[in-house]
């Protein structure tokens, strides 16, 4: 083999539980660059987990770890290039990063994290919500539908990042239902508001709209989150869902215009 390889282990010994046999290292030295495989809260020598229910813990021992590693590859923390952080709960970022800022300060690395159940939970929510939210529109009318789920939203919003941990997770996928119940509805109103020859532009017009809305929104409230914190990112994301309230009454009057005319 040409390059090095640091702390070699095999599944079988370290997933015993699972039926696996495969041949893996802790870290690998190629030329000038060294691979670390990603760590967690766990002693490197005896596999038992450190800091259970502890996520400040946990942190302090992958960052351990990750530096031992680099040392015993001939690298040490300030050769650090790209860290990709994974996340279960969003509310654990703040006092995950206050620890790498300790133990990375001055390095100037490039850094992504990422929540993985979070995102997981919300979208399989969200593709109940789309179909949840045309069902409830034929039965109590566009604009009650999209206020009870704006209302939800926001309320919703809330409970996650109140409850705990635990309970937050099953509160997620009742977010993603709120979160993309209302979006199916307002898609659909567009055929009610514009001129049937009109209805492409309409559609193309407000498809423009969400998909920047998708793109600029997670960078301003990542922008929210670095010099406020994550409790007023949160609080003003509820805040925004329940501003939609007013625009429904708008919504409606122009949807009763439209209904006098046909009539």
């Amino acid at each position: 083999m040409t390059h090095k390889r640091i702390r070699p282990f095999n599944t079988k010994v370290t997933y015993p539980e699972q039926n696996l046999d495969n041949d893996l290292a802790q870290a690998v030295v190629a030329g000038n660059t060294v691979y670390l495989r990603g760590q967690i809260g766990q002693d490197l020598d005896t596999r038992e987990s450190v800091g259970i229910g502890d996520v400040e813990a946990q942190a302090e021992k992958a960052m351990a770890n990750i530096k031992m590693l680099l040392e015993e590859c001939g690298s040490e923390l300030g050769d650090i290039t790209k860290i990709t952080i994974y996340l279960v709960d969003i509310r654990y970022r703040e006092p995950v990063y206050r620890v790498m800022g300790k133990w990375l300060k001055g390095v100037h690395y490039v850094s992504t994290g990422l929540v993985v159940f979070a995102v997981a939970a919300t979208l399989s929510g969200g593709i109940c919500g789309k179909y949840a939210g045309g069902l409830l529109a034929a039965r109590i009318g566009v604009i009650r539908s999209i206020v009870f789920f704006e209302v939800l939203t926001a309320i919703g919003i809330m409970l996650v990042f109140y409850a705990p941990g635990n309970i937050s997770f099953f509160l997620l996928p009742l977010v993603g239902v709120f979160l993309q119940g209302s979006s199916s509805i307002t898609y659909g109103t567009v055929s009610n508001l514009v001129h049937t020859k009109q209805q492409s532009r309409g559609f193309s017009i407000i498809y423009t709209i969400t998909s920047s809305a998708s793109f600029v929104g997670p960078a301003i409230f990542g922008l929210i989150i670095d010099l406020l914190g994550f409790k007023v990112m949160m609080m003003i994301m509820a805040t925004l869902v329940l501003v939609t309230l007013p625009l429904c009454y708008l919504l409606k009057s122009a949807l009763v215009k439209i209904q006098s005319s046909i009539n």
